[in-house]
């Protein structure tokens, strides 16, 4: 049996008539041009399981599954805090929201705000006087994380949802976002929440991971590249040559493995986002030990790495699909094995 699972970042799917960001509204056209290429790239990417950012209204994710021809059988839809009742103020949306769309039953779902309690931030800072104890009170995630249980014939899967902190500043009251000095303060800024973030999804993930035979995925827009560092704290620390076989034991319970690292031979052009000419990889599909293919107790594999990357323009002036995303489609595409034991235990 094969499936395949993807991250996708609509960029601001919105309600026709409804204000976000202090802008204007969206027309009808507008947002059914947005809701019809959404649909488009979902029956492209043929992904069973789809991790969506940026979706400001559930109604909206709806609206797009039923008009691809991918779900033409139908699919679970799940968005939390994107109902009407909770995301519309008047006729202005509160905030984006995560989505995970379906083709296998959605058994749980919930919605993650608040950082663990195992999250402490504070950074032992070393001076001359010693070391001086200063704390980051970073107590939230800026977009709850999804969680979602799903039902893979069978076999129990763990689907986190997520976006972590952009690399835009973050400029304060009264700061002028020109100005150089407040820039890189910003920009530091922005940096240090993602890096929370990355850090308490981790610890997050870490009750999921370790112990446990349960396969994870992580289906998000991570906001960096995959040699960046935030990207690394959430992935996990790989085992170093020369530890034991426990200690790389324990360690390999609980990394996650990038299925664009994993599959990186077989995929040419494998970039999902382009700012001022630059080619990045900001969206991302991690899986647990489960489906790694070095481990010999897996129980399947990463067989294939796609991206839809073909409505990215080089240049903002050049013309692009009307409602296209500014951001790529990464698919993994996984093999379960024949004869693994899929007991969940």
């Amino acid at each position: 049996m094969r499936f395949r699972i993807a991250s996708f970042n609509v960029e601001n799917l919105v309600l026709p008539g409804v204000r976000y960001y202090d802008r204007y509204p969206e027309t009808r056209e507008q947002y059914d041009a947005k809701v019809s290429w959404i649909a488009e790239t979902l029956t492209r990417a043929k992904a069973d399981i789809v991790g969506v950012q940026e979706v400001w209204f559930e109604e909206a994710l709806s609206d797009a599954v039923k008009r691809s021809a991918h779900f033409a059988a139908g699919a679970n839809v799940a968005a939390p805090g994107a109902s009407r009742a909770d995301n519309l103020v008047g006729d202005a949306a509160k905030r984006p929201r995560l989505g995970l769309i379906s083709r296998y039953p959605i058994k749980a779902v919930t919605a993650i705000t608040a950082f663990p309690a195992s999250v402490d931030l504070t950074v032992p800072l070393r001076t001359d006087a010693g070391i001086n104890s200063v704390a980051i009170a970073v107590p939230v995630f800026q977009r709850p994380v999804l969680r979602a249980t799903v039902d893979v014939n069978g076999l129990e899967i763990t689907a986190y949802v997520t976006h972590l902190k952009s690399k835009g500043p973050m400029i304060g009251e009264g700061e002028d976002g020109n100005d150089p000095f407040a820039a890189s303060l910003g920009q530091a800024r922005a940096t240090i929440v993602r890096a929370a973030e990355a850090a308490a999804l981790r610890h997050v993930i870490l009750a999921d991971l370790k112990d446990s035979r349960k396969p994870v995925f992580v289906l998000g827009d991570l906001n960096d590249t995959p040699e960046a560092a935030t990207t690394q704290i959430l992935r996990g620390p790989a085992p170093r040559k020369n530890m034991d076989h426990d200690e790389k034991r324990a360690l390999w319970d609980v990394v996650l493995y990038s299925s664009y690292r994993i599959a990186l031979e077989r995929s040419p052009s494998l970039h999902t986002h382009i700012h001022d000419g630059e080619r990045d990889i900001l969206d991302h599909v991690l899986v647990s030990e489960e489906f790694y293919g070095r481990n010999l107790a897996r129980i399947g594999d990463v067989v294939r790495h796609d991206v839809i990357n073909d409505h990215l323009r080089d240049s903002p002036d050049d013309i692009c699909p009307q409602g296209a995303s500014d951001h790529g489609v990464p698919i993994a595409e996984i093999s379960l094995l024949q004869l693994a034991p899929y007991t969940n235990g």
